[in-house]
């Protein structure tokens, strides 16, 4: 029963990346209309692949606290700065994202770790 609560925590951090993958997505959009679809592919492929790989370390993670997810977000955010697509900008305000929905990550990790004491 908890992998499945678990799981909820997972979805939420994948929520709320997309959300900033949703407004990064935008600015692209707004840039010039020759390149946008290529640039929209571009830039949702490898938001996608970084809230993914945050969601899960995040899984994975024993006593979650805002530190410690910050430090997840860190440490997944290096391996993206090498690809020629992302901008060191995108980067860090799409990593700065993922570290704001911390309170959303909180609460449900709270459930889980509630639901583990019974």
């Amino acid at each position: 029963m908890a992998k499945k609560k678990n799981n909820s925590t997972a979805k939420k951090v994948l929520v709320g990346a997309g959300l900033a993958a949703g407004a990064a997505l935008a600015a692209y959009l707004l840039t010039s209309p020759k390149d946008r679809k290529k640039a929209a592919i571009k830039i949702k492929s490898w938001m996608n692949e970084m809230q993914k790989e945050t969601a899960e370390k995040v899984k994975k993670a024993q006593g979650l606290t805002q530190e410690k997810y910050n430090q997840i977000v860190d440490e997944v955010k290096p391996k993206y700065e090498v690809l020629k697509d992302v901008s060191a900008t995108e980067l860090s305000s799409f990593a700065d994202e993922l570290k704001s929905h911390w309170k959303n990550i909180s609460s449900a990790a709270k459930k889980i770790s509630a639901g583990k004491k019974k």
